[in-house]
């Protein structure tokens, strides 16, 4: 083992700890004005038929144990691996590339690995307009601190996306990468639908441009590969049923979200003003990650803006957390492009870029200050 390796897993474990000692200080402190507490009042209502697999799974196992205290550390310990899991798949996707093709130290990649664990959206703290100073809600986070469905959802979706450019790109076209494809897809969706419901219309739109740029020779890669998602699309099926089967509420499309919901979307690009000059300058070195990534978020901005639910869960917008997804998948991505063609990017721009994620990540550290001095992760 390598001493960078040993750093790596020395900082692992802290920030291990550290993210236990948040999930519990964030319960018990500011729960209230979190998802933490609502979704462990699930579990305890022994909601054994809730859409979300953690919550079944954690619901049957209080059923057995009756003990609230061992549920909570179950909880927070399952909150706090997800998040150190980005973490370690990123560290393990960039090595396997620099194996391929070395283009930077391990020292390198295991700050990378750190770094996107805290980064942040852009925004105007000046802002006049309503909801201006907002941090999270209409400006959007990369990462997120106050919902386990999304904590649980992203190393799978992260892993899923791999999985798509080993199977697609690579031509590792065994049943082991199919399987390990559909396990992780399937995953995804039982802990959150986000991810499937933009990584279908991303693949279709990918899947249509290889299909008529192969002159259909790919069809049937590309069908082994749509089958990979039949478990998740059957899993999609049951949660629609689950939420809306016995309710007044139901899915709606709306024309006012690009005007009414994000009053200035002319200004949103700020969010993830760092991938978009990454990618603008990289345009020509683009890999299917990052192609992935940008169509993504485009599916996934469209969706929150005119897709919406009805009825009861009118103001939840939960089709907004595909887009939250979409900007972590972004800076993920882009980053490592980045750091791919850093030896073939001038000097200036190099500095640049660096001081644009250095800005995303202090803005992604303030806001996980603010949360942690007031407890409103809508600041």
């Amino acid at each position: 083992m390598t001493k960078s390796t040993k750093r790596f897993y020395i900082f692992s474990s802290i920030f291990f700890a550290c993210f236990v000692g948040y999930f519990f200080f964030h319960i018990h402190v500011y729960g209230w004005l979190s998802d933490f507490t609502g979704h462990l009042n699930f579990i305890y209502q022994n909601s054994i038929n809730n859409y979300t697999l953690y919550n079944m799974l954690l619901a049957w196992l209080y059923l057995l144990i009756q003990n609230k205290v061992i549920i909570e550390i179950i909880y927070v310990l399952l909150l706090a691996l997800s998040k150190i899991a980005i973490a370690f798949i990123v560290r393990w996707y960039l090595l396997n590339k620099n194996k391929e093709k070395p283009f930077c130290s391990e020292t390198v990649i295991n700050i990378i690995s750190f770094v996107i664990l805290f980064i942040g959206g852009g925004y105007l703290p000046v802002w006049n307009w309503e909801f201006g100073k907002e941090m999270y809600i209409w400006w959007g986070q990369p990462n997120l601190w106050h919902n386990p469905t999304i904590l649980f959802m992203e190393p799978f979706a992260l892993l899923a996306i791999i999985y798509l450019e080993k199977f697609i790109v690579k031509k590792q076209q065994n049943f082991k990468t199919w399987l390990l494809l559909t396990v992780f897809i399937t995953l995804s969706t039982l802990l959150k639908p986000s991810f499937v419901c933009g990584a279908v219309p991303t693949l279709a739109i990918i899947f249509l441009y290889l299909l008529i740029k192969n002159k259909f020779k790919n069809f049937k890669e590309i069908a082994i590969c749509c089958c990979a998602f039949i478990p998740s699309g059957l899993a999609l099926i049951y949660q629609v049923f689950a939420l809306f089967g016995s309710s007044s509420s139901s899915i709606g499309l709306t024309a006012t979200g690009l005007f009414k919901s994000w009053t200035y979307t002319f200004i949103l690009p700020l969010v993830i003003l760092a991938p978009i000059v990454v990618y603008i300058y990289n345009r020509k070195r683009l890999e299917f990650t990052d192609v992935f990534s940008i169509i993504f978020y485009l599916v996934a901005f469209m969706e929150g803006n005119f897709i919406t639910e009805t009825g009861g869960r009118a103001g939840h917008g939960n089709f907004v957390w595909t887009y939250m997804a979409s900007l972590l998948f972004l800076f993920i991505f882009s980053l490592i492009c980045f750091a791919k063609n850093y030896k073939n990017t001038p000097k200036k721009m190099r500095i640049f870029i660096i001081v644009l994620y250095a800005i995303h990540l202090i803005l992604g550290l303030t806001y996980l200050l603010r949360i942690l001095t007031t407890g409103g992760y809508y600041i």
